[in-house]
């Protein structure tokens, strides 16, 4: 986030060392795509407020606020990678070759899929008729085939980065690998929002139809491949047990795949349940192929629920036990500092929580839509403090040097000292 403040200081001086503990040459090496993190988070928050059950006057307005903020991040972000890449060169090429960096690559698109999302929440109602296209719904249509097509290249390409590039181990296994498929998987969320906003328009049939099938079928892409990824850091967890405890916040990008599966596929079957048509699908013509699609989306997506709520408590549990090692039982060699994987209290589990809310509104439970509140205000109180601690990192020298944040090892430890580690 201050990629272009301080290169542009570089352009004046090239002797950025008396501000900084490292010279210009190091720093401009540095990794920056885990910083769309605070993007995804922020965006995600809006997201969740969008989802409230329980809505009061100003709601929206707050909503809104905090996308936009999401969208200021985004691009302060970009225009400090941008500058970065521009100044110095091979730093684009060796960014998405970074056995770590390259898997962040994914963060910029995942940030864009919370754009278009938010932005079907917050701007298409506010814009013309609701009973009518306008120029806004029309082009977040045309950005999701845009979208769709550059996150199946992205997958495959990063995909093929991983597994040809270098070998890996079970020690080294994150949820971050799974991230070259999760902007593959959020088509899925993004084609949920854009077809239930189309929907509400008369004669878009036409239009809807193919964006939900699409959806499905990149849903199925995603998340297959994500849980293929997750199941090798389950077996990492299995043998060599927890991560330090700093970077145990990173285990909550395990409930992304399946809870964002859980809310896209019953968000997908409640718009199909009004769009399919026998036609469609070749069947008779009295044969309710609506409620089908939709019992249907809803019980596979209860499967992914308790998936996703699994991995929610283990990821917690692990969580609340590494704080208490460092602040209740006073272990002084305990590193429960903050990093940047502490974002994955946020986006990850959107996806669980907008299921959640959903659940509660297709049983009207009151009780479980309550829960999905606390989930959600438990949320906000935690992006509060995420961007309150994020610039005091890096004002504390705990971030953007060398070694303490992207660049470190997966897990913040040397290779040779693995095994003591474990």
């Amino acid at each position: 986030m201050c990629h272009l403040t301080l290169a542009s200081t570089t352009l004046h001086g090239r002797m950025i060392g008396t501000l900084l503990p490292i010279g210009v040459e190091e720093w401009l090496t540095l990794d920056g795509n885990r910083w769309y993190l605070p993007v995804m988070g922020t965006g995600g928050i809006a997201v969740q407020l969008h989802l409230l059950p329980y809505r009061f006057q100003g709601l929206d307005t707050i909503g809104t606020i905090i996308f936009l903020t999401s969208v200021a991040i985004f691009c302060l972000t970009s225009s400090g990678l941008l500058v970065r890449f521009l100044l110095w060169k091979n730093t684009l090429p060796n960014s998405i070759r970074h056995p770590t960096e390259g898997l962040f690559t994914a963060a910029f698109l995942l940030s864009i899929a919370t754009i278009l999302i938010n932005t079907c929440n917050y701007g298409v109602a506010h814009i013309g008729e609701p009973s009518h296209d306008n120029w806004l719904s029309k082009a977040i249509e045309v950005l999701f085939w845009i979208y769709t097509f550059v996150s199946i290249v992205l997958a495959i390409a990063l995909s093929y980065f991983i597994i040809s590039r270098e070998s890996h181990t079970p020690q080294a296994a994150t949820p971050a690998w799974a991230l070259p498929c999760f902007p593959a998987m959020l088509v899925g969320s993004v084609g949920a929002t854009v077809s239930r906003t189309l929907s509400t328009v008369p004669g878009n049939h036409g239009r809807v139809f193919p964006i939900i099938i699409t959806s499905i079928l990149l849903q199925g892409f995603g998340i297959l491949i994500s849980l293929m990824f997750i199941t090798i850091f389950l077996k990492r967890l299995m043998l060599f047990r927890l991560p330090s405890p700093n970077l145990r916040p990173g285990m909550f990008m395990a409930v992304g795949p399946p809870g964002f599966t859980s809310f896209t596929i019953m968000a997908l079957g409640q718009v199909g349940r009004t769009e399919f048509l026998p036609s469609d699908f070749g069947t008779a013509a009295n044969f309710n192929v609506g409620d089908a699609f939709y019992v249907a989306c809803l019980l596979s997506g209860m499967l992914f629920y308790g998936l996703a709520g699994w991995w929610l408590l283990v990821s917690a549990t692990a969580v609340i036990a590494g704080a208490s090692q460092k602040h209740v039982l006073r272990k002084k060699k305990v590193d429960f500092d903050f990093h940047l994987s502490w974002w994955a209290f946020l986006f990850p589990n959107t996806g669980f929580i907008g299921a959640t809310i959903l659940l509660g509104d297709i049983f009207s439970s009151a009780a479980v839509k309550w829960v999905g509140t606390a989930l959600v205000i438990l949320e906000c109180a935690v992006w509060l403090m995420l961007m309150v601690q994020t610039p005091l990192a890096v004002w504390r020298g705990r971030l953007m040097v060398p070694g303490k944040d992207e660049d470190a090892d997966v897990e913040g430890f040397q290779k040779e000292n693995e095994i003591k580690r474990w």
